[in-house]
């Protein structure tokens, strides 16, 4: 349940992160920021702290739930919601199926009973992609979790990422109105990487 989402991303190109936002070259070696290029140990804080300049939304909501054209929230009911948010650290040399994934997965997504909507936005500069998602509810989030493209995804998580977290926490009409890439950022900071990496 932990990769939760994490291959929702419709695709960015992506370039290692290291303390000084400096790449490991480019040259598809797999070398981690802080480890001199040898590839012997991933500094992951890194990762997750690396200055996101170049950070793009790739686009508004998209789902049964909000307006396709302006990402408007549609027709809010009172009972409440859960809304989820990953980070995801892609290796440079993963982003090719790392975007076939994500494409299933968003697919998915589509038919899944409960699912409102997600974006997608990401960082270039960082390998940082990230999703925020609004579900009707936490049982209708975790159905679709082990099933179909979801499962085959998470199969994967840790040959495609160096990296990742998730989180989902409940939320009024109001909250999903207001939600935003900043909210999304603030909640989970306070989270640690997923033990899958460990």
């Amino acid at each position: 349940a932990l990769t939760l989402t994490l291959f929702l991303a419709l695709g960015a190109g992506q370039a290692a992160c290291s303390d000084d936002a400096a790449s490991d070259g480019g040259g598809g070696s797999g070398a981690d920021p802080g480890d001199g290029g040898s590839g012997a140990g991933v500094d992951v804080q890194a990762y997750l702290t690396c200055d996101e300049t170049d950070f793009t939304p790739f686009g508004p909501m998209n789902g049964p739930g909000f307006d396709p054209d302006t990402g408007a929230f549609l027709d809010p009911h009172p009972e409440g919601y859960v809304i989820h948010t990953t980070q995801l650290i892609v290796k440079p040399e993963a982003n090719d199926e790392a975007l076939q994934l994500s494409g299933a997965v968003f697919a998915q997504l589509q038919t899944t009973p409960g699912f409102l909507g997600v974006a997608v936005a990401g960082s270039t500069a960082c390998s940082n992609l990230r999703t925020l998602g609004v579900w009707e509810s936490e049982e209708a989030m975790y159905a679709m979790v082990g099933q179909g493209a979801h499962a085959q995804a998470m199969a994967r998580t840790t040959a495609i990422s160096v990296t990742g977290r998730v989180t989902h926490w409940d939320a009024t009409a109001a909250d999903v109105e207001a939600l935003d890439w900043d909210v999304a950022k603030a909640k989970i900071d306070a989270i640690e990487p997923s033990p899958i990496y460990r």
